[in-house]
């Protein structure tokens, strides 16, 4: 008799009690669970090896150790989805399961898996800030988790400790040219207020009302040749451009600033000026086609 046919043949017999285990070798994971449903049990990780035999639902097994596509071995050498398996001290697993784990939160939008990889199907859509319940975690990068009542699988680097702060949807600015100041809105609301500096009196600011068309990070310098990037270009790092008449978004813009004493003041050669953190907060919640209006 082969090796492998005496291995499945000892499987085979040992399912004739409560417990499946022919205990040779168990390395730390070494669980006892129980199934959920009717489950395969295989000769090896996956739908292609062959059948040994079903194990009734609630039947008690020992697992070994659960590979990085969510395959468990078995302390008998035979393989079965972990999906299909719950803790032997649960007695209820949308009870139970569901109330246990780490709370963590998606930091974008992501795709509550079948199983422990990208091949296996997507049950639902989890939200960016959404929480979920991390109940296993594993070497592979996957995490086990539940989400509104679902158990599935999610990769485990897009899971935070802290909720991310949502980013505000900046759709209108106002700025007063005379008191050097910007008002940011998102609709209607006051979002944030901040000094600026504007155009002097040779090279007036624009007034009127204009859009964002562009936003460009490390802008070049065109009129010197200054590189974008480089400390000298006086653009700083973030540049939104406004259409004003014909011109879209090349002349006049919000941008930063290498000089930040320059802010509060009419210094520009008409274009908006913000101190590095507030051009990047801008840059970063500004919407494409946000009104500006400067008086």
């Amino acid at each position: 008799m082969k090796k492998k046919d005496i291995i499945t043949a000892a499987a085979i017999a040992a399912t004739t009690a409560g417990t499946i285990g022919i205990v040779q070798h168990v390395d730390a994971l070494s669980t006892q669970y129980k199934t959920t449903t009717v489950l395969c049990m295989r000769t090896g990780p996956g739908t292609n090896y062959r059948l040994v035999r079903k194990l009734p639902k609630n039947q008690t097994v020992t697992v070994v150790s659960i590979d990085k596509y969510g395959w468990a071995k078995l302390s008998n050498g035979c393989y079965v989805s972990s999906i299909y398996l719950k803790k032997d001290s649960d007695t209820n697993i949308n009870n139970n399961t569901l109330h246990q784990g780490t709370v963590k939160y998606a930091k974008c939008s992501l795709n509550l898996r079948k199983g422990p990889g990208t091949n296996y199907t997507k049950l639902r859509l989890i939200s960016s800030g959404s929480s979920v319940k991390v109940l296993e975690s594993y070497s592979s990068g996957w995490s086990k988790v539940s989400y509104q009542g679902s158990i599935g699988y999610v990769s485990s680097q897009y899971l935070i400790t802290s909720k991310p702060q949502t980013q505000q949807k900046i759709n209108k600015i106002i700025i007063n040219r005379s008191k050097c100041t910007m008002s940011c809105y998102s609709d209607g609301k006051l979002i944030k207020s901040m000094y600026c500096a504007v155009g002097k009196k040779s090279t007036p600011t624009p007034r009127g009302t204009f859009t964002i068309v562009n936003k460009i990070k490390n802008r070049p310098y065109y009129k010197e040749n200054i590189p974008g990037g480089d400390p000298r270009n006086p653009l700083g790092k973030y540049w939104l451009g406004l259409k004003v008449g014909k011109d879209y978004g090349q002349t006049y813009a919000i941008h930063g600033t290498n000089v930040p004493s320059s802010i509060g003041k009419a210094v520009s050669h008409g274009c908006i000026r913000l101190s590095d953190s507030n051009i990047l907060w801008l840059y970063n919640n500004a919407i494409y086609g946000c009104v500006v209006v400067i008086y």
